[in-house]
């Protein structure tokens, strides 16, 4: 069970989380994996993946660095805007803070958490196409009000 932690301090741990090329940002076959990982029982189809992710990255374009993706910044502000729920996302996760985490105890812990989203990222690519994999297609995802021909879709993120 997670201990009790700042909201900052969880949305730095599911970030890290999902930074799998530790760049500092959240591409969108990351932000994807997040999606799909803090909604499991929900099954996105490609388009909605894509439409979801869209959305978050022009609404919060000025946290957007680059390549690199969605800023810590950035899923913070998502968050602090209701696109998700921080304490269940952290719950569904499996996260844990530790007393006293700070950022050398969370790189020192995220080894530990790799191997677990590892497994998310091979469950997300292996739903898409083979032939969108090749050309690193988006897997299906989670949480986000939508508009347009995907309807409203609550979830999270």
């Amino acid at each position: 069970m997670a201990t009790r932690g700042t909201r900052s301090e969880k949305v730095r741990r599911i970030f890290h989380q999902f930074d799998f090329n530790r760049d500092g940002g959240l591409n969108r076959e990351e932000m994807s994996a997040l999606v799909v990982a803090v909604n499991p029982r929900v099954k996105f189809s490609d388009e909605q993946i894509s439409a979801i992710l869209d959305e978050v990255f022009r609404t919060y374009s000025d946290f957007i660095d680059g390549d690199k993706g969605l800023t810590y910044d950035g899923l913070l502000r998502t968050y602090d805007d209701g696109a998700g729920d921080v304490d269940r996302d952290f719950e569904a996760l499996g996260l844990e803070l530790k007393p006293n985490d700070d950022d050398n105890d969370v790189a020192s812990s995220l080894a530990l958490e790799e191997a677990s989203t590892s497994s998310v990222m091979e469950r997300a690519s292996s739903s898409a196409p083979a032939d969108r994999r090749r050309r690193g297609g988006r897997p299906p995802g989670r949480r986000l009000r939508t508009t347009g021909s995907c309807s409203t879709t609550r979830g999270s993120l």
